[in-house]
């Protein structure tokens, strides 16, 4: 296993180009390439026309997991959505779309399943609900446990929410109590809820099983924005000095980083070509930075 953190930048199911995309993304000095694996029928009905079943996006899957290998790179980590937490118990579907694809993850030798936490406003929520959520938890932990595979729940600390500090990530966590059952770490949710990125880093160790990182100034709420990784509040040097401390090898996944203006290119472009993307050179910039930064901390 490697003994380092590896650089990452995800793709998705429907992304058209693919296998330029991934060798665009080795020049990029990528180690891993995640998948956005939309599972549910809704997502499904959303990035496909007309909509594929769970076999058949299971089929695309494979095919391109097998591209981003040939290629030379790695494949540990996809991304299946958020929301289901709240709900699966209640959801004979999404049992059926979450099983399905802990099978097809693990007969590709995925490793984790990430997932976004449910993050309702705390006014909305209260101990039943908190209840549902620790055993849907429990439930999912399991069913992935049985496949040899990981979750990794995108962190909330947005302010106002049910999950706002470092504190309710830790309750949550423990109540679940499930040692499969972690956190995808993201550094500018820490950052802009106003807690202390390193500090939580090593409160939230143990349960630390793949990472965002962002760049941002402010908090939420007041004048929080994003900025290029060189650019912002969170040492990130730093940050991975105390991640590389705590034997963290995963995924470093850069996102939400702005294009910087003199990168735009008036022609079309048939890479990155989505609403909200980076642009090619915004996108290799921000990787090759943060390999930089990958490479100082060894």
């Amino acid at each position: 296993m490697s003994q380092r953190m590896e650089l990452a930048y995800p793709l998705e199911l429907f992304r058209q180009n693919f296998d330029r995309h991934v060798a665009f993304l080795k020049e990029c000095t990528a180690d891993q390439v995640p998948l956005y694996y939309t599972c549910s029928s809704g997502e499904r009905e959303r990035y496909f026309k007309p909509a594929v079943t769970l076999d058949q996006a299971a089929e695309l899957f494979r095919g391109q997991v097998r591209t981003i290998r040939d290629s030379g790179l790695r494949i540990d980590v996809i991304y299946a959505g958020g929301g289901i937490g709240a709900t699966i118990l209640d959801r004979p579907e999404q049992q059926e779309e979450y099983r399905h694809i802990c099978r097809v993850a693990s007969e590709q030798q995925i490793k984790i399943i990430g997932l976004g936490l449910p993050n309702p406003p705390r006014a909305s929520t209260d101990a039943t609900w908190f209840d549902t959520l620790v055993r849907n938890y429990q439930w999912m932990s399991d069913v992935a446990a049985a496949s040899g595979l990981k979750l990794a729940s995108h962190c909330g600390t947005d302010c106002g929410r049910r999950f706002c500090t470092i504190a309710d990530l830790e309750e949550w966590l423990t109540r679940v109590n499930r040692d499969n059952n972690g956190l995808t770490f993201c550094f500018g949710n820490i950052a802009l809820a106003g807690e202390d990125v390193p500090a939580a880093i090593r409160r939230l160790a143990r349960w630390i099983f793949s990472v965002h990182v962002r760049q941002t100034a402010g908090t939420f709420g007041k004048t929080g924005e994003e900025r290029p990784l060189h650019s912002g509040e969170i040492d990130l040097r730093y940050c991975l000095k105390v991640l590389s401390e705590i034997g963290y090898t995963g995924i470093l996944h850069p996102e939400h980083f702005p294009r910087f203006a003199t990168a735009l290119a008036p022609e079309p472009r048939d890479l990155w070509y989505l609403a909200g993307e980076p642009d090619g050179p915004t996108l290799a910039w921000t990787l090759g930075y943060l390999r930089g930064l990958i490479n100082a901390v060894g």
